[in-house]
């Protein structure tokens, strides 16, 4: 109805970006920043980063994250999983948990979706996020 309104730019990108529909997704956040969305947060950032590094633009995701970093503030739990989107969209893995592990520090309320958020499944594995899983009780302690 209002195409201008750049939260449902966001939002549809996100979406797309959950289901690995990534050239979508770049578009709606393209859209996003048209109408004014460049001075959000930083989820944005670390999501258009996501689903530049998961299509293989890997220059345009490093671009995105360094856009990212310019305009994190201390302290932001946004920004540390803005940041963990990004590089989990590179494959940085280990970069990626560490700036989870700061969300959770922060007490970021995103830590309940670990188990779920698909964004989530390169890093499923490693066993430093299983830890975390664990200290968010998220799964039964061994």
């Amino acid at each position: 109805m209002y195409p201008e309104f750049s939260l449902a730019h966001y939002w549809l990108g996100h979406l797309y970006a959950t289901q690995k529909r990534c050239d979508d997704a770049i578009h709606e956040f393209k859209e996003y920043w048209e109408h004014g969305g460049a001075d959000r947060g930083g989820w944005a950032w670390g999501e258009m980063a996501y689903a530049y590094g998961l299509v293989g633009r890997r220059t345009e995701a490093e671009g995105m994250l360094n856009e990212l970093k310019k305009r994190v503030g201390p302290g932001s739990h946004t920004d540390d999983l803005g940041l963990a989107y990004a590089y989990a969209g590179l494959g940085e893995k280990q970069q990626a948990i560490s700036y989870l592990e700061q969300s959770y520090e922060t007490r970021s309320t995103d830590m309940t979706s670990l188990k779920s958020n698909p964004w989530y499944d390169s890093l499923r594995p490693d066993p430093r996020f299983l830890t975390l899983m664990r200290r968010v009780h998220l799964t039964f302690s061994e």
